[in-house]
């Protein structure tokens, strides 16, 4: 008797250690169930899809989960914590084995129905220890009834009541990454690296971006979607005295004043920035003449570096019309394994200055004949950021997707042989909207040892991309259609 009453009380001193060295490592907010179906019902406006607002509002309203619990009030967010002992997730493997076998976490929301209604309605789940077993989960109540939870486990149901129901101002969703999680990251990424072999070109880089891990002291992102498009906001958070000294400079200048109207991407940065344009320029001179050594063409390419200043153009129609034809017989003749040693040697000369904190101030612009912004990249930049571009930026950049898509295809067009497949490509084209107003915008800002980061996706670009990707899946339904015609009459 006394064995056993010993063992339950060393039990129970464990799981009490146990508990007591539960942190939180991160959490999920989402915003209450009418904005998330406004959210949806957007995105299927902007992506040509009307309906996935209704599929979304259906889908919620029709979760098992919350029929069980009995609904959630629907002008309250809910919010997902997980926990987890920091010493157990430093091991090897530590962050998947934690997913793996079912990780303390539990969802806190606002009932639409009182405990006493919930237990009426489902005498099948018995309380007790305080929680409802539902097989699997467990749902706990707040003293007062205005909260409720449903957790893995009891304890972190309980342990989650005492946090606070999320107030996300507009932004659907909100993640956030504490110390202990990204503590676990940069031990998981050590072991990657002892993993590899002496000469492995990519050790070098990995060494740097561990660097960074462990400078880091927490990261929070937040998404919205809205009429000017999708924004993705984040947060990195570094520890007081971080030997991280990205972005600290601001880049000198108004935006993109002198940015070539045809510009598919535009980097502006300051001094130390861990982005260094010139490098980047060496490194596609370097592959492209590689092709050139091999005895291809290259005039499709061209770059020139002033400083810390790069500009590439790339005449996409004209390298796509050259590989498509007489540049077919030089391509052939290159050696897989040559060029596999020869990228080897040129990201190993590469990674030398990738995320460099001596990185110069400079910028990087990749232009296309044939692409055009209406006014020009400043003011599409200023167009698409609107008032929310800050004042002070480390670093700004403005990528056009869609308008290098719609150039690439019209180029390959060119290449179809006549026929339905032809026609179908001309339709499928045509159907494409403007690309006016359409790019990915961002701008960086430091502030102490907060790095500050709005990547914004514009209304247009989103419908650009959304309509190329239909319009390929169309053209290529057709091809397949033709291949079987084809098929069938042999």
């Amino acid at each position: 008797m006394k064995r056993c009453m010993s063992a339950a009380l060393a039990a129970f001193a464990f799981s009490l250690a146990a508990t007591a060295a539960q942190e939180k490592i991160m959490s999920i907010e989402a915003a209450d169930i009418s904005s998330l179906v406004k959210t949806a019902a957007k995105a299927g406006e902007l992506a040509g899809y009307p309906m996935f607002g209704s599929m979304a509002a259906m889908s919620l309203a029709g979760n098992p989960m919350l029929e069980t619990v009995g609904g959630v009030r629907d002008d309250v967010g809910l919010k997902a914590v997980f926990y987890a002992d920091p010493a157990l997730l430093k091991g090897k493997d530590g962050l998947a084995n934690y997913f793996s076998s079912g990780p303390d976490a539990a969802l806190l929301y606002a009932p639409a129905k009182t405990k006493q209604e919930f237990a009426a309605a489902n005498p099948e789940f018995a309380e007790k220890d305080g929680a409802f077993d539902l097989g699997g989960f467990f749902l706990v109540y707040s003293e007062d009834g205005k909260k409720a939870a449903l957790g893995f486990n009891i304890a972190a149901a309980k342990k989650v009541l005492g946090e606070n129901a999320p107030a996300l101002e507009g932004d659907a969703l909100r993640f956030a990454f504490e110390k202990p999680v990204i503590d676990a990251i940069a031990a998981q990424c050590a072991e990657n690296i002892k993993a590899l072999p002496e000469d492995d070109s990519s050790k070098e880089l990995f060494s740097r971006q561990l660097d960074f891990f462990k400078c880091l002291e927490s990261c929070k992102t937040a998404l919205r979607l809205g009429d000017a498009g999708l924004d993705l906001r984040y947060v990195l958070k570094l520890k007081a005295g971080s030997k991280f000294d990205f972005y600290k400079f601001p880049v000198a200048g108004k935006p993109f004043v002198s940015t070539s109207e045809n510009a598919v991407f535009a980097v502006e940065t300051g001094k130390c920035s861990g982005f260094d344009c010139a490098s980047v320029v060496k490194l596609l001179d370097a592959y492209v003449a590689y092709f050139k050594n091999g005895g291809c063409k290259t005039d499709w390419y061209s770059s020139a570096v002033k400083g810390g200043d790069a500009k590439i153009t790339l005449d996409i129609p004209g390298a796509i019309a050259y590989f498509n034809g007489e540049g077919k017989a030089a391509v052939d003749k290159l050696s897989p394994e040559d060029f596999i040693k020869k990228n080897e040697s040129i990201f190993r000369e590469y990674q030398k200055n990738a995320l460099n904190t001596l990185s110069p101030a400079g910028s990087l612009v990749v232009s296309v004949p044939g692409v055009s912004a209406k006014g020009g990249i400043a003011a599409l930049y200023a167009k698409i950021l609107g008032g929310k571009a800050p004042a002070g930026a480390s670093q700004r950049s403005v990528i056009r997707l869609y308008s290098a898509a719609k150039t690439t295809a019209r180029a390959l067009a060119k290449t179809v042989a006549p026929g339905a497949s032809q026609a179908a490509a001309k339709a499928a084209l045509d159907s494409l909207p403007s690309d006016d107003g359409a790019a990915i915008a961002s701008v960086i800002t430091r502030n102490g040892d907060a790095i500050n980061c709005l990547i914004r996706v514009s209304a247009q670009e989103i419908r650009g991309i959304s309509a190329f990707c239909s319009a390929a899946m169309a053209f290529s339904g057709v091809g397949a259609v033709e291949l079987d015609d084809a098929g069938d009459n042999d």
